[in-house]
């Protein structure tokens, strides 16, 4: 018996002799994509200011803005690793959830605590929700299109890497006529909005077609 996205029983899988997939869930889909874009905006964001607001808001040199990007980097590949083992334990969901849950207040913090300190602690704590939920976005894709994997891993890999690219001018943008800090709460009510869509996920409970059932 197959497992859903939560890690529970219930959920089909195709069979290796012809079986039929369960049928794609486009709706839920779509709010997994809503919340992909979230983190793909803070997640560029993040990777380009950081080391920006450490050299221009704190006055320190370009060798502690790159420091500063290393040890967010550093710590969300670790988290990336511990997201996986525990989506594996308590559900991709829940880690989905958890990393959004946290994010908002995350990135609130960093941009409205203009100490270097606060903000050297909150690097770790940023890293661990900006990745820990990657490999479960990309899972729950998966599951959500398992008649059309391929383009689900598309969407979720590509989008997660991609499109955060696409407002990076108007961050940029932002930072030049509001300053750094402000670009921070702006990413803040970015976080929000991709929360919202991590609640409003649903369980996937897999259709097989009737002619399937049949059989």
């Amino acid at each position: 018996q197959g497992k859903d996205a939560s890690g529970q029983p219930g959920g089909t899988t195709p069979d290796a002799e012809g079986g039929e997939a369960p049928q794609n869930n486009w709706h839920e889909f779509s709010k997994l994509t809503g919340a992909i874009i979230a983190r793909s905006i803070l997640f560029v964001g993040f990777n380009t200011f950081i080391p920006l607001y450490w050299v221009n808001g704190f006055g320190q040199s370009k060798t502690a803005g790159a420091v500063a990007l290393t040890i967010f980097c550093t710590f969300g590949v670790a988290s990336n690793i511990l997201g996986g083992v525990l989506a594996d334990r308590h559900g991709f969901r829940v880690i989905v959830r958890l990393g959004f849950a946290l994010m908002t207040p995350a990135v609130l913090a960093f941009g409205l605590l203009p100490n270097l300190y606060a903000a050297y602690a909150l690097l770790p704590l940023l890293g661990f929700v900006l990745y820990a939920p990657f490999s479960s976005l990309v899972v729950l894709g998966q599951t959500y299109l398992a008649r059309n994997i391929g383009f689900a891993s598309g969407i979720t890999l590509g989008l997660a890497t991609s499109l955060g690219g696409v407002f990076a001018p108007l961050l940029g943008w932002i930072a030049d006529n509001h300053g750094l800090p402000r670009t921070f709460q702006c990413l803040a009510v970015v976080a929000f909005i991709g929360t919202v869509f991590a609640f409003a996920l649903r369980e996937h409970t897999a259709k097989v077609p009737a002619r399937a059932a049949r059989r």
